[in-house]
This record gives C-alpha cells, sequence and structure tokens, in this order.
C-alpha cells in the first residue's frame, strides 16, 4: 500500500492545477470583456464626436443658408419673382403679412364665390352702395314681414299709385298768324296725364290763351290767338306732365 500522505499531497495538487485551470480560464474570460468594453467605449466616444461636428456642421449650414437667403431678397429687384416662378400652393393665407395682397394685386374674376369660406364676406367688408340689384341672387332674399304681399300697399294696388312723372312738349311754327292750335301734347303709351299748361313765345302784348285743358287722359291741348296788328312772329308751347299708373 502507498503512503497515505503522499496521496494526500498528490490529490491536493491535482486540485490546485484544476483550480488554477478554471482561474486562468475565468482571467482569460474577463480580459476579454474588459477589451471588449474599451472597444464600445472608444466607438461611443467617437461616435459622439461624430454626432457634435455633425450638429455643429448642419448649425453652421443653417447660419449660412439664412444668411444667403436674405442676401438674395435683399438683392432681388422688386418683381423679379412672377407666378410663374411660384409652386402651386406654396403662397397661402399664413405666409402674407396683414394687407400685403391689395385690390390692385388681384385680376378682375379672381376670386370667386368657391375661393371664399363661408362668412368670409360680411357687411364691415363691402364698401357703402358697391352692391347693385344684378349682384343679388333674388332667389336668396327672404320675404319682407312688412311687404308681404309686394304687388299690394295698405291693400291699394301699386298700379294705382302715380310714379315716375316727366314732360312731354309741344310747340307749334314760329310765324305772323294770329290763331295757333289746337296743338296737343300727348303722354306715351302706359302714361297718363297728370296735369299741363300752354304758353305764348314771342309776344307779350295783345296775346291770349283761347283753350288750355287736358285732353282725356292721355295729353294737354291749348290754342292760342294774338290780335296785335301788325303781329310778329310768335309760336305757341304747351307742355303734359305724364306719369305712370293711376290705372
Amino acid at each position: 500500500m502507498g503512503d497515505p500522505t503522499r496521496l494526500s499531497l498528490e490529490q491536493r495538487l491535482v486540485q490546485d492545477e484544476a483550480r488554477l485551470t478554471r482561474d486562468e480560464a475565468r482571467l482569460e474570460r474577463e480580459e476579454s470583456e474588459v477589451r471588449e468594453s474599451r472597444i464600445v467605449a472608444w466607438l461611443g466616444v467617437g461616435l459622439a464626436l461624430a454626432s457634435a461636428i455633425a450638429v455643429a456642421a448642419l448649425v453652421v449650414g443653417l447660419i449660412a443658408l439664412r444668411g444667403d437667403v436674405g442676401s438674395i431678397r435683399r438683392a432681388a429687384p422688386a418683381e423679379s419673382v412672377s407666378t410663374a416662378a411660384l409652386r402651386d400652393g406654396s403662397v397661402t393665407a399664413a405666409k402674407l403679412a396683414p394687407e400685403a395682397v391689395r385690390r390692385e394685386a388681384v385680376t378682375a374674376g379672381a376670386i370667386a364665390s368657391a375661393q371664399l369660406a363661408p362668412g368670409a364676406v360680411t357687411g364691415a367688408q363691402v364698401a357703402p352702395n358697391s352692391l347693385t340689384g344684378a349682384d343679388v341672387r333674388e332667389r336668396s332674399l327672404s320675404l319682407v314681414p312688412q311687404a308681404r304681399d309686394a304687388q299690394r300697399l295698405g291693400g291699394i294696388r301699386a298700379g294705382a299709385f302715380l310714379s315716375q312723372p316727366f314732360e312731354v312738349s309741344v310747340t307749334s311754327l314760329t310765324d305772323v298768324r294770329s290763331i295757333k292750335g289746337p296743338v296737343s301734347a300727348r303722354c306715351p303709351a302706359g302714361s297718363r296725364v297728370l296735369s299741363g299748361g300752354a304758353s305764348i313765345d314771342g309776344v307779350v302784348t295783345g296775346a291770349s290763351l283761347v283753350s288750355n285743358a287736358p285732353e282725356g287722359a292721355q295729353g294737354w291741348t291749348a290754342t292760342a290767338r294774338v290780335v296785335r296788328r301788325p303781329a310778329p312772329a310768335w309760336r305757341l308751347v304747351v307742355t303734359a306732365i305724364c306719369t305712370v299708373g293711376g290705372g
């Protein structure tokens, strides 16, 4: 049988060698991890530096671009950028200064109902008397409460009221005849006589109106005579005041 003390020492030596092998393997793994950590750290530092340089370059580029755009804007002559140089929809209301676009900059008919938002144009934006009856769509108007029947006023037909008075004058020839007339001034179709009168031109004394009265509802008739001898050249002027309605 062998020496037990020697046998115990050999077993301990084997154990120590195995433990040493394990420690060496663990040390190699730790060294590998340290190397990988150093590589990752250096990569992070490099990426950070690259990012800082890129950001700095971007800031410098933006500053330079802004300066170039400002220089171009200041150097560009008036009206050097035409409509043809702009993309469709590139100029919006948000990009325009208040009152930057005036009436003279808008071509006739460029702004129609399709370009206006509902309720965008109110009475405050419309100049006095700028809209006439031709600009108003009659079907869009509601009925006025006090004039529900446009053909009757207080129960009376609109045609019963007189409106639009005007004059019609007729003159005789200017000569020395002693009697002139009857001379009639007649109202045109669709109107009626409201009043009238006559006058003698060319003689001051010795002249008189023989008749001076309406001729039915359509005109005014007068006759004049001059008794002065010798009679000067004179004429008779008859005027009818006509009106529409009253039928």
